[in-house]
């Protein structure tokens, strides 16, 4: 498994990961540094021996064996039925029972565990660096948005203002523009006593 693990899904992710941070980086997040955790503290816990010793009980049984006796009274008896000339012995056998069921359940235990270290590495070296960065770059961009909109309001209060002078200006043109009677005589006049 860990080797699958390493060979497999961790260089995928890896993968992904620089997909996504040379992304990042383009759009202009570089300080974000997205780093899968070693893959060392990711290990099934227990070998093979560890996991046997945990699931492998001893069951004791006894047993009965006959045996043969020994001597000349045994020979003697024998002589007459050969069951006479045997005893019955009981002694104890150690089974090495496994419990397919202990097998199960302490592995399944074994891989939670292994997803949950895993769940808290990427939470603490990828969701917070994340988090961080977006944090960071959203409240710059919306820094960034409030001074666009202060100076666009500003444009276009100075415009207002600009246009209102523009506005008084062409006013005044056009009542100084009206035709008023006798204006060139008079200026005709003005011009002939000055020259």
């Amino acid at each position: 498994f860990d080797t699958d693990f390493t060979n497999i899904i961790v260089t995928d992710a890896q993968k992904t990961l620089d997909v996504l941070s040379n992304r990042l980086r383009k759009d202009g997040i570089g300080d974000l540094r997205l780093k899968l955790p070693s893959n060392r503290s990711f290990k099934l816990e227990g070998g093979a021996v560890a996991v046997m010793a945990d699931i492998i009980e001893e069951k004791v049984e006894t047993r009965t064996r006959r045996v043969k006796q020994e001597g000349a009274w045994a020979s003697f008896k024998g002589f007459f039925n050969d069951d006479w000339n045997h005893d019955d012995v009981e002694y104890e056998v150690k089974i090495p029972v496994v419990s397919v069921e202990k097998i199960r359940a302490n592995r399944i235990e074994a891989v939670d565990d292994y997803f949950k270290k895993i769940s808290s590495d990427i939470s603490e070296r990828v969701k917070k660096p994340l988090t961080t960065a977006t944090t960071d770059f959203f409240t710059e961009f919306r820094k960034i948005v409030e001074e666009i909109r202060g100076d666009l309001s500003n444009a276009m209060d100075t415009q207002k203002k600009g246009q209102k002078v523009q506005d008084q200006i062409l006013e005044k043109i056009r009542i100084i523009k009206k035709p008023v009677p006798n204006l060139l005589a008079q200026s005709d006049a003005l011009k002939n006593e000055f020259v």
